[in-house]
């Protein structure tokens, strides 16, 4: 497009240059009437250049406010910003402090030493209030988010406008360049033909040197015009990057707006959730603790009345043998008094028949010996009584708290672990083996194959179940099978057989790792039993094929097997030395992790005494907090009113702009006014034409001059060149500037075209 632009430019150059030439050759009729003319073209072309300079200057002067406004603008974004970067530290430092109290107090509702009824209320009522105020701060803060979305349109269009004024200034700056350069060309046909007139009329050389002295000053004013139109360009490219900086700001504010609004959220959700555990735990732990006073006052119950009843009966005991009836402390005592109803016959027919026993043996004081006796058994059915209730307690107490180890993965003391009775048993089960081997391997040169029989069978009969129920046994705790409770029983273990299989069955989530291993090292154990014993199999079915063969190779190969199953023995010793020393450290890891759950329960009983005051600070930031947020509210309505006044401003832009595009419009006439002077002056010279052809005898050295002015325009031509070469390169200039700005506009750019392609068409 610019190659043919620059072509047909160059076209019509060597146009005008030949009509210039063949007008040159003619003479004028009356020069004068054509030199009034100019003059009057040249005022006209004066006053344009005024009105453009008034109109420049209106620019800059608006240019200037705009910068101002601009400046104000992101001095209140700067303050903005930092003011929401404030209160979203100040946000972040409650969260941190609320997460820390929540912390504190699920510890301390763990530890039970909080009282469910008085600090569980108070602090659900604090969370509910700490929750209203953060939901209360919530909605301010979209409201702001809001406002700020309204402010970020209405810059985007304020962007829009100012994108379709650069678009119309740059059009009708282009105009005007045209119009330039249309007055160029008439310059220079008015300069060579008064070249013409000086060369036929040299008394006229005065006025002509003013004409050409106006001439060049138009010049210069024109090319002033074209310096101030670029300085204005200048600034309104800066105002654009300074309205981009503006946006890019504004956008970077609501993104960490909006970022830290959904960390907020998140927040509360998670101490919402943390506000229920904390609940459900101090309801838990409020049930556990009015569970465990029931049984400990029941317990202070039942211990006082045993107490009690031991002294009265010690007492009876003690009347009975002053009485004279020793006999009556030994007899059978039934329950009278707790019997539940259907046994009340039997402890009726047990007093009948102590009466009876009692009437047929003399003594004194029959009656009150028996009423004596009657008292010592209910007595002593209380005192059964209670010792069984007593029983019962003890027994449920270590149970209860099993249960509470094993909902807390906690390890109960003086309970044997899964790897203690594990170990224990490996290690008897390694010894036994250890010993075995190095006694076959002793013997088995001495006795031979007689004693080889013998074993064989000893295993033959272990195989069948006979003599294994402990191998068995270690079988199938090795598979972590249920085995029968008979054989299972501990002498030193302080908890039921049941929950000894529970506690071998169920592994522990801290030592996952080890009981993976231990269970792989079960299963190798298990499956080296099954070997021997396939082995032994195998060597009876070898003994039976191969009964004439010699004792030696049976010796070597029995020895071989028995090798091989003590280096898989040693093996499995080091897979267990190591499973103990990781067990081991894994006891140390523990003990570390109750040394810091002590130091941690030190800390938050010493924290305790401050949390009346962190809820004064707290409730202190809190106001702070509304103070800034309504101090946001008022500096958010102070930039609605300098955006409003940068509205009025575009709006005055907007007039000047369309007063601009009337003015083009006059000069568009007044152009085509002087065009039509031109066509007119045109004819003229037709008629000059005559009288030029008359004299042309006598125009060698008008020719000669001529020719010079002829390589005057060729130079002026090269000039215009020149010109035209600049041009593009400006033009190529602007076009990278318009990618630019489209590569930062994105969507808009299409808005942008659709605009500029409606004033082309308005201008066409």
């Amino acid at each position: 497009m610019a190659a043919n632009w620059l072509k047909n430019i160059g076209g019509q150059l060597t146009e005008f240059a030949s009509e210039v030439m063949n007008e040159a050759q003619q003479e004028v009729d009356d020069p004068e009437s054509e030199l009034q003319v100019e003059k009057k073209k040249s005022a006209d072309f004066e006053k344009q250049l005024h009105a453009e300079k008034a109109k420049t200057e209106v620019l800059e002067k608006q240019v200037k406010s705009l910068e101002d406004q601009m400046y104000t603008t992101n001095m209140e974004m700067d303050a903005i910003s930092s003011r929401f970067q404030k209160m979203i530290d100040a946000r972040d430092n409650q969260i941190k402090t609320m997460k820390s109290e929540l912390y504190q107090y699920q510890v301390r509702a763990e530890e039970g030493e909080l009282s469910p009824k008085v600090t569980g209320s108070a602090d659900l009522e604090r969370c509910a209030q700490l929750e209203h105020h953060l939901h209360e701060d919530q909605t301010k803060l979209d409201i702001l988010v809001a406002k700020n979305r309204t402010l970020e349109d209405q810059l985007h269009r304020l962007n829009m406008d100012l994108g379709s004024l650069n678009i119309l200034h740059q059009n009708s700056m282009d105009a005007r360049d045209q119009q330039i350069e249309s007055l160029k060309g008439e310059i220079e046909a008015l300069q060579s033909w008064g070249e013409e007139v000086d060369l036929k009329s040299t008394t006229q050389a005065e006025p002509h040197d003013a004409a050409q002295q106006k001439i060049e000053e138009l010049h210069n004013e024109l090319r002033d015009a074209n310096n101030k139109n670029e300085e204005l360009e200048e600034t309104i490219t800066n105002l654009r990057d300074q309205i981009r900086h503006l946006r890019l700001k504004i956008q970077t504010n609501t993104i960490n707006q909006t970022a830290t609004s959904e960390a907020n959220e998140r927040e509360m959700t998670s101490l919402r959730d943390r506000n229920a555990e904390l609940s459900a735990l101090l309801d838990a732990q409020q049930r556990y603790g009015q569970e465990y006073q029931h049984l400990e006052a029941q317990l202070a119950e039942k211990t006082l009345c045993n107490d009690t009843l031991a002294e009265y009966i010690r007492k009876l005991e003690e009347q009975i043998y002053k009485t004279g009836h020793p006999s009556l402390v030994d007899l059978a005592v039934y329950d009278v008094v707790d019997k539940p109803e259907s046994s009340e016959n039997e402890a009726q027919s047990s007093n009948e028949e102590v009466v009876n026993e009692s009437s047929e043996g003399p003594g004194p004081n029959t009656k009150a010996n028996l009423l004596l006796e009657l008292r010592i058994r209910s007595c002593r059915s209380k005192k059964r009584s209670m010792q069984r209730t007593l029983n019962w307690l003890n027994y449920e107490r270590p149970k209860k708290r099993l249960e509470h180890c094993d909902q807390h993965n906690e390890i109960p003391h003086g309970t044997p672990t899964f790897e203690q009775v594990t170990e224990r048993i490996f290690k008897e089960k390694i010894e036994k083996a250890r010993a075995e081997v190095t006694h076959w391997k002793t013997i088995a040169g001495e006795n031979g194959q007689a004693y080889y029989d013998e074993e064989i069978k000893k295993l033959q009969k272990a195989l069948s179940g006979k003599e294994l129920e402990c191998d068995d046994q270690l079988a199938y705790i090795l598979l972590n099978i249920e085995t029968p409770t008979s054989h299972t029983a501990q002498a030193d273990s302080h908890i039921s057989n049941d929950e000894l299989s529970e506690k071998l069955g169920r592994p522990k989530t801290t030592d996952l790792d080890n009981e993976q291993e231990i269970r792989k090292l079960r299963l190798e154990l298990y499956e080296l039993l099954k070997c021997f014993n396939e082995l032994s199999t195998e060597y009876t079915r070898y003994k039976d094929q191969h009964e004439s063969n010699p004792s030696s190779a049976m010796n070597r190969e029995f020895t071989d097997r028995i090798d091989s199953l003590k280096a898989s023995l040693i093996e499995y010793e080091e897979r267990y030395e190591q499973c103990k020393r990781e067990n081991s450290e894994t006891v140390a890891q523990l003990e570390k992790l109750t040394a810091d759950f002590e130091k941690l329960r030190f800390g938050v009983k010493s924290a305790g005494t401050d949390l009346a005051a962190e809820n004064a600070q707290l409730k202190e930031k809190l106001n702070e907090a509304l103070q800034d947020k309504e101090v946001l509210l008022n500096d958010s309505q102070k930039f609605q009113g300098t955006v409003n006044s940068i509205d009025k401003e575009l709006e005055r832009i907007r007039e000047s702009n369309r007063n601009l595009h009337g003015e083009n419009a006059e000069l568009r006439v007044s152009l085509d006014g002087s065009r039509a002077r031109v066509s007119e002056s045109n004819e003229m010279l037709r008629g000059f034409r005559t009288e030029l052809n008359e004299i042309r005898d006598a125009g060698e050295s008008r020719v000669e001059s001529a020719r010079a002015v002829a390589a005057q325009l060729e130079a002026q031509r090269d000039a215009l060149q020149a010109e035209v070469e600049g041009l593009r390169t400006k033009v190529e200039q602007n076009d990278g500037t318009i990618q630019r700005l489209r590569a930062l506009v994105g969507d808009d750019g299409a808005h942008i075209e659709a605009d500029h392609n409606d004033i082309d068409k308005v201008n066409n």
